[in-house]
């Protein structure tokens, strides 16, 4: 009697663990299919329909996809200083640093904080090389970013502006007039006026 009560004990777990694993497997469905939808409404230009998506994630606190997503959802919608403080909080335990970092660097300049911007852009930089779709407005704002903090002949200054003048026709998302722009910025910041005939003789 006693083994069979076991037995039957052993059996209620195991239903008990399948169940779990079933449950647990239809919520991984139901996430995965929520954070393909963010994807959608934000690969769409639609960032509030992508916010609201994201938004049924909350079973979910420490997926690193997730988070991230809300991260570029808030620079889509111009919310730097979250941007900003979501991105350092993350830092933590998020396996996307490099990311993290360059999103924060941008974050942070938009709102002024130059040199903890051009500080977290250089450590993305150092982590892992810049994405291919965007490089050139990365180096820029990085360029800018250690202008402000520390003067056009900074080191990091000079750099970030050689960098956008190497990158400048491998980002395909910068208009002509925008490339056009940046060149114009980084040649002030690695000639001076008077080197470019600008001063008066």
């Amino acid at each position: 009697m006693h083994r069979l009560r076991l037995d039957q004990r052993l059996l209620w777990l195991a239903c008990g663990l399948a169940l779990l694993a079933t449950a647990a497997e239809v919520l991984r469905l139901a996430q995965a299919r929520r954070h393909d939808a963010a994807r959608r409404e934000l690969a769409a230009g639609r960032p509030l329909a992508a916010a609201a998506a994201v938004a049924g994630l909350r079973l979910f606190p420490y997926d690193p996809a997730t988070h991230y997503t809300r991260l570029v959802i808030l620079k889509q919608l111009d919310r730097w200083r979250a941007l900003s403080d979501e991105a350092a909080a993350l830092r933590r335990w998020h396996p996307q640093q490099a990311g993290l970092l360059r999103l924060k660097g941008e974050a942070d300049w938009r709102l002024g904080r130059n040199q903890d911007a051009a500080d977290a852009l250089w450590d993305a930089f150092r982590l892992e090389p810049v994405p291919r779709d965007s490089p050139a407005q990365l180096w820029r704002i990085a360029m800018h970013a250690a202008a402000d903090a520390a003067g056009a002949a900074s080191p990091r200054a000079r750099a970030a502006a050689r960098q956008v003048l190497a990158l400048l026709d491998d980002d395909h998302r910068m208009t002509g007039q925008d490339r056009a722009r940046a060149r114009a910025e980084a040649l002030r910041i690695l000639v001076p006026e008077e080197a470019q005939g600008g001063g008066e003789g």
